[in-house]
């Protein structure tokens, strides 16, 4: 099962804390970046292509152009005990969607959680439903 990506590669950002003050700007604009890697809206993908979205908050593991793999996908988180929601785009993609939720802060724990699991890739992100 071959995975497309919608985004180029995740913003690697430096994790240690900074030791002066002209060191925190840097910093604290690495970690806007990775937030800007981690949370995209529908609107930012071209938007739904038709269904609206139950929740707010959704941990996309894949976006495919063929439905298959998608559905492949779907199957693997299944069976590891996930809520999964397949998300059409208007681009074409097909997301794969875990774990609906309405709070940001349990989203982001599901994501922790969902990027160990091994069908999961590393560049997980969450989808912001503005809706």
């Amino acid at each position: 099962m071959e995975q497309s990506s919608l985004f180029g590669d995740g913003v690697d950002i430096d994790t240690e804390t900074p030791t002066t003050a002209e060191a925190t700007a840097p910093t604290d604009a690495r970690a806007q970046a990775a937030a800007n890697e981690i949370m995209r809206s529908p609107k930012s993908l071209g938007g739904l292509y038709s269904e609206e979205l139950a929740h707010r908050y959704y941990i996309i593991v894949g976006a495919f152009v063929d439905k298959g793999n998608a559905a492949a996908l779907k199957d693997d988180a299944q069976k590891a005990g996930y809520e999964v929601a397949l998300i059409n785009f208007r681009n074409g993609y097909t997301a794969v969607g875990l774990c609906p939720s309405d709070s940001i802060v349990v989203a982001y724990d599901w994501l922790r959680k969902v990027k160990e699991e091994k069908f999961a890739p590393a560049d997980a992100w969450i989808l912001v439903n503005q809706n």
